[in-house]
């Protein structure tokens, strides 16, 4: 009896457990407005117009590397914030904080690279777009990447800029 009790009470825990997802999108906001007392690995300014600031297995964010990219030269709402290689089949949602979204275009790639953009539709990051993908960068490795991106950064060609 006792056994059973047990038994019935692990799963239990299990699926409560199980059935929660996970949610990043706090830490990550921390990270962008800089309350994190985590200092960056590395940050690159390019005057006034653009910063850039990169961690590696930040705390708190299960990834291997995370960016934030402003440009107060563009407006105070142009930003992103990207993180790579999240650990453990963690998805988009797990890092916006809601699964409600709609996909606005998907590219893929011959090279095996495919990229989905979609725009929240609810959560604290509501109306901000999301851009997940496998792409291989510069020094030739893959990475599973998933952006969080302002709709003034989208309209500005300071993504492509802060990519470079």
């Amino acid at each position: 009896m006792r056994r059973a009790v047990l038994t019935c009470a692990l799963s239990l825990l299990a699926l409560t457990g199980a059935s929660r997802a996970a949610d990043y999108s706090k830490a990550l906001w921390s990270y962008a407005t800089g309350q994190v007392s985590t200092l960056p690995d590395a940050e690159e300014r390019t005057g006034q117009a653009l910063l850039k600031r990169m961690w590696r297995k930040p705390p708190n964010v299960p990834v291997e590397e995370m960016m934030f990219i402003y440009a107060p030269g563009v407006g105070t709402d142009c930003w992103a914030i990207a993180v790579m290689n999240p650990s453990g089949g963690l998805k988009s949602s797990d890092f916006v904080g809601t699964t409600r979204s709609h996909v606005i275009k998907t590219q893929q790639a011959s090279t095996g690279q495919w990229m989905v953009q979609s725009q929240l539709d609810a959560g604290m990051f509501k109306g901000l777009y999301v851009l997940e993908g496998q792409v291989r960068v510069r020094d030739g490795r893959w990475v599973h990447m998933i952006v969080l991106v302002t709709s003034q950064m989208m309209r500005e060609d300071v993504m492509r800029a802060a990519i470079r």
